[in-house]
């Protein structure tokens, strides 16, 4: 397994992974809806990604096929708590149909190293409320539920 920065020509078989992920969490949650250009719209974002310096996106390969990414970006805490700039998790997905050992953990731990390296020591993550079983990840982890977010359609 070899996790690595993302180019742009990584994009597609991401946003298939990215997809994947959310259709499986749509059969739990339906909230979840897809624009009707879901995969172009989230390439876009990545693709910004990729080039804002307060960003980053890793993949990881096996056999030249990628099994999983991670997309992270530095954004400013709270007003008037602390720290003054967080990580955010804006995205992270692996490969369904081939489960690899601790790949989830090896993206976090280089999403980690990139984090500390521009200063930054907390991770925000958004865990989907009906899918335990990433709870349990992020638990595994060491995170800690700070706060709840809620989806209030007006």
């Amino acid at each position: 397994m070899r996790i690595r920065e993302a180019f742009p020509a990584d994009l597609p078989a991401a946003s298939q992974l990215w997809y994947e992920r959310q259709c499986l969490l749509q059969q739990s949650e339906s909230l979840i809806q897809f624009a009707p250009d879901a995969l172009a719209m989230w390439q876009r974002a990545a693709s910004g990604w990729l080039v804002d310096d307060k960003a980053a996106m890793f993949v990881a390969e096996l056999r030249d096929e990628l099994a999983g990414f991670a997309a992270v970006g530095i954004c400013a805490g709270e007003a008037g708590l602390r720290p003054p700039w967080v990580g955010r998790l804006l995205a992270m997905a692996v490969d369904l149909h081939q489960p690899h050992a601790a790949l989830s953990s090896q993206l976090l731990e280089r999403v980690g190293i990139w984090l500390r390296r521009h200063d930054v020591d907390a991770l925000e993550i958004d865990a989907p409320i009906a899918y335990p079983v990433e709870a349990a990840f992020w638990r595994g982890r060491g995170a800690r539920p700070r706060s709840q977010r809620y989806w209030l359609p007006l």
